[in-house]
């Protein structure tokens, strides 16, 4: 399996903790693995639970244990507080992390809750839309536009860790904003992982979903009606909330 999946290092053995299959170096230390087990399998269970699907891809996570690991699997830079899904096709999708021991902020439990929770809601996206996602590849197989994509990821990954008022506070600021982005802009922005204004295009993406919960009945909703939100907005609409408003369920 390890050699199927490019971004796995073949050396790398895997921990089965149903359903999720987690990589780790054989020199990792028990009690990271054991965090990392434990709050993956959390993370799952709330993000196939809140959007009520379950995935028919196999689900792998892996914690590279340093960034000279992951830098060569991945074909770039990355920090050591770096995760991101580089994999989503027919059979699997793939989450990284790196190991706790690398960074404080790696043994955050609020945070990599989060970001675990994050990172699944991008495989099970790509998948209710039958998308592939693969590093590298400009998205050009991906069915959904970058901001609701991760929009949704990053609601339901503040919604994991009981931060819905960070959510209502980036609406706010998307609402009050006086730049408007169009729906396209706003995705390359967010598909660029050293855009300038990424940061910002994520609250303007987090705060379009929760204007949109509201229109559809909920982030489930939400996730059920991808693909005709994607279809309903034009990529050269204005994100606004506004335009937002519009979309009928």
């Amino acid at each position: 399996m390890n050699e199927r999946i490019h971004y796995l290092p073949s050396e790398y053995v895997m921990a089965y903790v149903h359903p999720v299959r987690f990589h780790f170096s054989s020199q990792e230390c028990s009690a990271n693995q054991a965090f990392v087990q434990h709050l993956g399998a959390e993370a799952f269970q709330y993000a196939t639970e809140i959007l009520d699907f379950t995935p028919a891809r196999q689900v792998h996570v892996c914690c590279y244990h340093d960034v000279a690991t992951s830098c060569r699997a991945l074909g770039r830079e990355v920090s050591p507080t770096m995760a991101m899904a580089p994999l989503s096709d027919e059979a699997s999708g793939l989450a990284i992390i790196h190991s706790p021991s690398l960074d404080p902020m790696n043994r955050d439990t609020s945070r990599m809750m989060r970001i675990l929770v994050h990172e699944f809601v991008h495989l099970l996206v790509a998948e209710r839309s039958g998308s592939i996602k693969i590093l590298g590849d400009h998205n050009r197989n991906m069915r959904i536009s970058g901001w609701l994509n991760e929009g949704i990821a990053e609601a339901v990954g503040l919604q994991a860790i009981g931060a819905e008022t960070r959510i209502s506070s980036m609406a706010e600021r998307f609402q009050m904003a006086q730049t408007v982005y169009s729906f396209e802009s706003l995705s390359q922005q967010l598909d660029d992982l050293d855009h300038a204004v990424r940061s910002e295009a994520f609250v303007y993406a987090t705060g379009a979903v929760h204007l949109l919960c509201h229109r559809a009945g909920g982030i489930r909703n939400v996730f059920d009606q991808i693909l005709q939100i994607e279809e309903f907005f034009d990529p050269n609409d204005r994100c606004c909330p506004s335009r937002l408003a519009e979309y009928d369920r």
